[in-house]
């Protein structure tokens, strides 16, 4: 179990630095998918949803963290 200053290191490292980066992660394959044209290597296709998948698991776990928080807090 976290204590509510771990809980809050930890969503203020997903908020500012994770996240972002996730995305950007995301938004940068998705780029390289749309500006491919013709056949699509299997690896892209693998890399666009890696990303998203990253991203996503990310943004579960802050919700999650901010639902431990409230819980901790009332």
């Amino acid at each position: 179990m976290m204590t509510e200053e771990e809980v809050e290191k930890r969503l203020d490292a997903l908020n500012h630095e994770e996240i972002p980066e996730a995305l950007s992660r995301y938004i940068e394959a998705q780029s390289k998918l749309n500006d491919a044209q013709g056949f699509v290597p299997q690896k892209l296709l693998s890399s666009v949803e890696e990303a998203k998948e990253d991203y996503l698991k990310l943004r579960e776990e802050r919700e999650e963290l901010l639902r431990m928080l409230s819980y901790a807090r009332h």
